[in-house]
């Protein structure tokens, strides 16, 4: 999320390379289950590393639509 509010771009060549050494498939189902434990684990995680933390729903509204390209 971060690197996407300064404009670093997804290259969906390296996120298939990466998903290709776990053999895992990028579906719209499995894209759906990870980005609900992100959200999840969002605050719980990051809460006490940072002062101020973008709430889940801004974040993913920003992301959802760049990572749906992927499948």
């Amino acid at each position: 999320w971060l690197l996407s509010t300064q404009g670093v771009r997804l290259e969906p060549a390296l996120v298939a390379r990466k998903l290709a050494i776990t053999e895992t498939v990028l579906s719209k189902d499995l894209l759906e289950d990870v980005l609900a434990k992100a959200g999840q684990e969002w605050e719980r995680d990051l809460r006490p590393l940072l002062s101020q933390l973008m709430p889940w729903e801004a974040v993913i509204r920003q992301v959802q639509p760049m990572l749906s390209e992927l499948v």
